[in-house]
């Protein structure tokens, strides 16, 4: 685990020097002003410039808007004359730069301009006027955060910081060992001014203001949290009339300057007089993670989760009360392509039917009636009747043992056997007599005309006589007992 968290701080380290500009293996001013000639958001590869590397007379001047930074630990110029230059309505950030012997000042910010130092670093700058390390003249705006500033020296005022009636704010650098004829460390000429948690150190001003000198009907803002350590005269800030605004705490100036890199081993005695009663809390995490792990976790969950999985997965499964925002495309385990060797104990219930048919009928009949009849008609027929009719008539005439309660539209070919118990209201027409006489005469006499003779005379004679004789055919004179029929397409008349 240790060595893959070193081999992501080095690829991390190799990708910020990937995207930072290099100014190639001998760094001059030069190579440098032509990065930074287009202004904005620039990272600069780590560099130093000295000696045959100083080939400009003349200062960097900013663009209208820079920003330039140091990727990494030791972007370094060292050359005389004026560094960097900021003109009137121009603006440059500067941040993680060691900036060191200058003969004219450091930085120089002209009527207009603003300067906003960040974490740089000052050291040994001259300057045959004012403010060695930054001067920053009226009009302008100067911030300062977190800087450090050593052995400027200035032959005029401000041995580090001139302002000259302009706007400043200078919190959480260090002065130490900075000189000057007032205001060994910052002269402060008009406007106004603000002062926080600084410190300051060996500072020394042949004048007056061996720290800070005001001067000039400057504004005041305040002083906060900031400490004076083995300084002459006015330990805090010096002001007219000989009025001295002493700092609220003094400390012991440490025994050596810091160097550029860690020694090896503690010093057998602190810096500081006290340790501090309250931790240090950091907003950012540290490059290095720590040798041996911690026995308690926070408290707290970290604010993104990480992007690598642990290497040994938990015992326990995470027990959550809320369910995932969202479920998951894929389940969870993939389907077996072969199927279970032991049914399940409870049927699958599906809204659609198979697409295939079972291997084997089942024994029960359906409860539920299906959606649409069967194309194909059962191998055998229902024990019992449907309640419907059928939508269409069958060709083979129904068998059944009891009679249809309506007549049906078209008359049998077969006549009933046993005749009706009750008379028909509508006469019957039928292509064939009768075998047996009917019971009373009928009222009308017969359409059709018999086919053959009654064996048997009539027993009711007519209550009136014909109206006209029945026209017979004269027998034939061969013989004449022998009976003539008549055709049966002859009808008779009534």
């Amino acid at each position: 685990m240790r060595e893959t968290i070193a081999l992501l701080l080095i690829l991390l380290q190799i990708r910020i020097c990937e995207a930072c500009t290099k100014l190639g293996s001998s760094p001059t001013l030069s190579t440098l002003h032509d990065a930074l000639l287009l202004g904005g958001v620039v990272q600069i590869c780590p560099f130093t410039i000295e000696n045959d590397g100083c080939d400009l007379d003349e200062p960097i001047s900013a663009s209208p808007y820079t920003q330039v930074s140091c990727a990494g630990d030791g972007c370094k110029i060292n050359c005389p004359g004026t560094h960097f230059e900021v003109d009137s309505g121009k603006y440059l950030y500067l941040s993680g730069f060691e900036l060191a012997g200058a003969t004219s000042g450091s930085i120089r910010v002209k009527a207009g301009g603003m300067l906003r130092s960040i974490q740089n670093s000052y050291y040994r700058n001259r300057s045959d006027s004012d403010g060695a390390a930054v001067h920053a003249q009226a009009g302008s705006r100067f911030f300062s955060f977190r800087d450090d500033y050593r052995n400027n020296i200035s032959t005029g005022n401000g041995g580090a910081i001139f302002v000259e009636s302009g706007f400043s704010s200078i919190s959480a650098s260090t002065f130490v060992d900075n000189s000057a004829n007032d205001g060994g460390a910052i002269l402060v000429k008009g406007r106004s001014f603000s002062l926080s948690q600084n410190i300051f150190s060996g500072n020394k001003a042949n004048a007056d203001g061996s720290s800070v000198k005001i001067s000039g009907g400057s504004t005041f803002y305040g002083s906060y949290s900031n400490s004076v350590c083995d300084s002459d005269g006015c330990q805090g800030i010096s002001k007219a009339d000989n009025v001295c605004d002493t700092f609220g705490s003094t400390c012991n100036s440490p025994t050596a300057y810091p160097s550029s890199e860690p020694t090896k081993a503690p010093t057998a005695s602190p810096t500081t007089a006290m340790p501090s009663s309250s931790p240090s809390i950091s907003s950012k995490p540290t490059m290095s993670p720590s040798k041996q792990a911690s026995v308690n976790p926070t408290e707290l969950p970290t604010s993104t989760p990480s992007k690598q999985p642990t290497s040994t997965p938990s015992i326990s499964p995470t027990v959550s009360s809320k369910p995932t925002l969202s479920p998951t495309s894929l389940p969870s385990v993939p389907p077996s392509s072969a199927p279970t060797l032991v049914p399940s104990f409870s049927p699958t219930v599906s809204s659609e039917p198979s697409q295939s048919p079972t291997a084997k009928a089942s024994n029960s009949p359906s409860m539920a009636p299906t959606d649409r009849p069967s194309s194909f008609p059962t191998l055998s027929p229902s024990h019992s009747p449907s309640k419907r009719p059928t939508l269409r008539p069958s060709s083979a005439p129904s068998l059944s043992s009891k009679p249809s309660r309506k007549p049906t539209m078209i008359p049998s070919h077969i006549p009933s056997s046993p005749p009706s118990s009750t008379p028909s209201s509508r006469p019957s027409v039928s292509f064939h007599p009768s075998k047996a006489p009917t019971s009373s005469p009928s009222s009308k006499p017969s359409v059709l005309r018999s086919a053959r003779p009654s064996s048997t005379p009539s027993k009711m004679q007519s209550s009136q006589p014909s109206a006209s004789p029945s026209p017979t055919r004269e027998p034939s004179g061969k013989n004449k007992n022998s009976k003539t029929l008549a055709p049966h397409s002859e009808w008779e008349m009534p």
